[in-house]
């Protein structure tokens, strides 16, 4: 894949970008600052293993990875047509595939990792290995925060977590209040979400079996012996595609950690937003579809929603955003209320 294409990061639940193009930097009057706090080291003990399975919990609230910011019906994303460079579009959004000629503003600063929090955009920087930074854009300051190499960036509250590519793909997270910086997971990990007070994860130190620990680095436990490639949380329960079993639907219940298969279908890159899922369907062409899952009556009926291979995609409340297998150097948009 081209390296200018996005990977970038944001959870579904959006945070407020407060005012328009003009709180985003221009090149020209943008200012580094040093940290007004000092980035502090805590380095968490090894990570307690849960004694209890029924300790686990899943809630109503997770963060999930997704590359795009909206401040109301205006978007803020890595352009990949200028080295994901944080740039803003306005509504509305021009239909099918997004140009640099329709952005309107842009910091300059290069991205494949960001989220929002208040008025500071919190990414990694492209520029110097992928360390956390933030650009503050009421006084279009720039600070960099610490020196881990950040992936699959997700804020929940005043935290951020992120994979430390620097240090074995372990979880680390960064308090924005106190600046503190703390291990979380010593595992090497793959993928994580965020649910309430628990990460669950997909452990490559174990194969890529399913992995849950609590957010303050106690409650280690291991969710299930199967592998998964993709996994949501849906009716509270743990929903995923077992590549153990040719990428197959399964639930996890959280009380019981048992396992059942909800139905077969060869899927990837399982994907939720406001109880909407979405999924590759590899036994179609990699076409995009969406799902609708029974789970007391153990059952999924999906259905087609993008008619042609589908390399990456994004949900927002907007609508998807998503790179073709044909052509995965350009982003393209597809409204929710539109046909396929």
């Amino acid at each position: 894949m081209n390296k200018g294409f996005f990977y970038f990061i944001l959870p579904f639940t959006m945070f407020s970008f407060i005012g328009c193009s003009s709180n985003i930097a221009s090149p020209s009057n943008s200012q580094t600052s040093t940290p007004s706090k000092t980035s502090i080291q805590v380095q968490n003990t090894q990570p307690t293993d849960a004694a209890d399975p029924n300790s686990f919990i899943l809630t109503g609230s997770s963060s999930y990875f997704c590359p795009f910011l909206f401040n109301g019906n205006n978007l803020i994303f890595p352009n990949p047509d200028e080295n994901n460079r944080i740039s803003i579009i306005p509504s509305p959004l021009p239909k099918d595939i997004l140009e640099s000629k329709s952005v309107t503003d842009f910091a300059n600063y290069s991205a494949d990792n960001m989220v929002l929090i208040n008025q500071m955009i919190y990414f990694s920087n492209g520029s110097d290995n992928n360390t956390l930074s933030s650009f503050n854009i009421s006084d279009k300051t720039y600070t960099k925060l610490n020196d881990d190499s950040v992936n699959n960036l997700i804020a929940a509250n005043s935290e951020l977590f992120y994979i430390n590519k620097n240090n074995e793909n372990k979880i680390y997270k960064y308090n924005t209040s106190t600046a503190e910086h703390s291990l979380v997971c010593s595992d090497s990990v793959g993928s994580f979400i965020i649910n309430g007070d628990f990460i669950v994860y997909q452990n490559l130190s174990d194969n890529s079996k399913l992995y849950s620990i609590k957010t303050d680095g106690t409650n280690r436990q291991k969710l299930t012996d199967y592998t998964a490639n993709s996994f949501i949380v849906f009716d509270g329960q743990l929903l995923f595609f077992n590549s153990s079993d040719n990428n197959n639907l399964y639930s996890l219940d959280p009380s019981t950690l048992s396992c059942k298969r909800i139905s077969i279908m060869n899927g990837f890159q399982l994907k939720i937003i406001d109880k909407s899922i979405y999924f590759i369907n590899g036994s179609d062409s990699n076409n995009l579809y969406s799902l609708s899952v029974d789970l007391k009556n153990s059952t999924a009926t999906s259905k087609s929603e993008i008619s042609e291979g589908i390399n990456e995609y994004y949900l927002t409340t907007s609508g998807i955003f998503y790179s073709p297998s044909i052509n995965v150097n350009n982003i393209y948009f597809k409204d929710f209320s539109s046909k396929s």
